[in-house]
């Protein structure tokens, strides 16, 4: 499964990543509340996608498991560690084809905050705005 946290392609196999025992614990959590961990995981670690592909890998996972249309997250911060009140995260339900190109262009180093941006994130504020 691919899922584009922030300007990173994650990918991941549920199966695998998913014990009983956390499947179980997952079960119990509300969408709010995996968001909220998602924040404090941020606010602890403001470069995670980049830095800690397991956690990553986890956090989309959690989304994933909680909202299946949603396979892409934008989370921002002050760009240093937090507050998890500090942080904003925005969700997105993106098209396989668009998620494949950006997986492409990640294993041809091309893909970085602008173009994720450029291509995801301001693109689904235009289409809301109109």
């Amino acid at each position: 499964m691919l899922f584009l946290l922030n300007d990173v392609i994650v990918e991941f196999e549920a199966a695998r990543l998913t014990q009983p025992a956390i499947a179980g614990h997952l079960a119990r959590l509300s969408f709010g509340q995996v968001t909220q961990l998602v924040g404090e995981a941020f606010a602890e670690n403001p470069r995670l996608p980049g830095g800690n592909v397991f956690e990553a890998q986890k956090l989309a996972l959690m989304i994933t498991l909680k909202q299946p249309q949603v396979n892409a997250a934008l989370v921002l911060t002050p760009g240093r560690v937090c507050a998890p009140q500090e942080v904003s995260i925005q969700f997105a339900g993106l098209g396989a084809e668009l998620l494949m190109q950006l997986k492409g262009m990640q294993q041809q180093g091309r893909l970085n905050a602008a173009m994720a941006n450029n291509l995801v994130w301001s693109a689904l504020g235009q289409r809301l705005a109109s």
